[in-house]
């Protein structure tokens, strides 16, 4: 765990708030897909909680970015 901990502390770890309509169940029954915006910014909460802990940075690109904002701004990220 402790090297994971300094791996994402020297990464960079992008998270990707969710954007509902692009949302599918993947068909694994991993968990319940939920239906409600707020029931998923939920689940994203829930994520982000461990990440808060472990003291990385992290950059959590808003729902209201398309899908080539949110491209670019990985591959504009990649090249620092």
């Amino acid at each position: 765990m402790a090297q994971l901990k300094v791996r994402m502390q020297e990464g960079r770890i992008i998270v990707c708030e969710p954007v509902l309509d692009w949302l599918e169940d993947d068909g694994t029954g991993f968990r319940p897909i939920p239906e409600l915006k707020e029931d998923w910014l939920a689940v994203h909460k829930e994520f982000c909680e461990p990440l808060d802990g472990l003291g990385g940075r992290y950059h959590v690109l808003p729902s209201s970015m398309s899908l080539q904002e949110r491209v670019s701004f990985v591959l504009d990220n990649m090249r620092e």
